[in-house]
């Protein structure tokens, strides 16, 4: 009977994952990248880009959450099975594909992925247009590097460093860091109080009110993702508190709040 409890445990965890990184996962990523690009809608569509642009964003993410659930399967397969990480190439390959899958289809989809990080406000200045050209071969180029960092680890065997697929989870923040800059627009025209009077001079005043607004929501944005990709990265802000840091590190960031307020 114990060795029958077993098999049907060893079973079930088997089943779990397939059931989990196969469907739950792919499943939860159409539905997310379906209500961000609509791509059948376009009415609804919350990111601003093109059609085509929207339709190979809606497959390839999806083929790469399939791509990403499927390795993630193989390497508890292993271990169930006794095999540990750096004893087995089959991790490395999917692990390389993962990036290679990610990095082309930033590629492919440059234009569309330009569109989303200008967004549809018109009013964009000079840098904000150069950055937005710039994000797609800054996604790429992230990649590479994050590709690169995880090889140095699994050279040195620190597979602990590895748990939870940080590397994965920072290019999916950073990658979608558009739709986070959309929401920070989107705040302000609806905080933003209208313009009461009229003429060059009150159209001027408005639009740099707004733009001001807009930065300050993305200083606070940036520091909320660096927050989260430290929590990925294990880093405990608990303890930096206690031995001092966390304190000097608060009171720093109030102060440049507080230029940025009155700036």
């Amino acid at each position: 009977m114990l060795g029958d409890a077993k098999v049907f445990a060893a079973i079930g965890a088997y089943i779990g994952g397939i059931w989990w990184w196969l469907i739950i996962i792919p499943r939860f990523a159409a539905a997310f990248v379906h209500f961000l690009i609509a791509p059948n809608r376009p009415e609804f569509r919350l990111m601003v880009t093109d059609q085509w642009s929207a339709e190979f964003m809606m497959r390839h993410q999806v083929g790469f959450a399939l791509l990403f659930g499927f390795t993630v399967w193989i390497i508890q397969f292993n271990l169930l099975n006794g095999v540990a990480p750096g004893e087995s190439r089959f991790g490395f390959w999917l692990n390389l594909a993962l990036h290679i899958y990610f990095g082309w289809s930033a590629w492919k989809a440059r234009e569309g992925l330009t569109m989303m990080a200008r967004g549809g406000d018109p009013d964009i200045s000079l840098t904000q247009a150069r950055a937005a050209q710039i994000y797609p071969y800054f996604i790429i180029g992230l990649v590479v590097f994050m590709w690169w960092v995880m090889q140095i680890i699994a050279a040195y065997e620190l597979w602990e460093l590895m748990i939870g697929w940080p590397h994965i989870m920072t290019i999916l923040l950073v990658g979608y860091s558009p739709f986070t800059d959309t929401v920070v627009r989107g705040m302000v025209r609806h905080l933003i109080p209208p313009m009461q009077d009229e003429g060059v001079v009150a159209e001027a005043a408005c639009r740099s009110a707004k733009r001001s607004y807009v930065r300050i929501g993305r200083v606070l944005a940036f520091v909320l993702v660096l927050m989260i990709i430290g929590r990925i990265r294990g880093i405990d802000f608990a303890n930096l508190a206690s031995a001092g840091v966390g304190a000097q590190f608060a009171g720093r960031f109030i102060e440049i709040l507080a230029i940025i307020a009155v700036g």
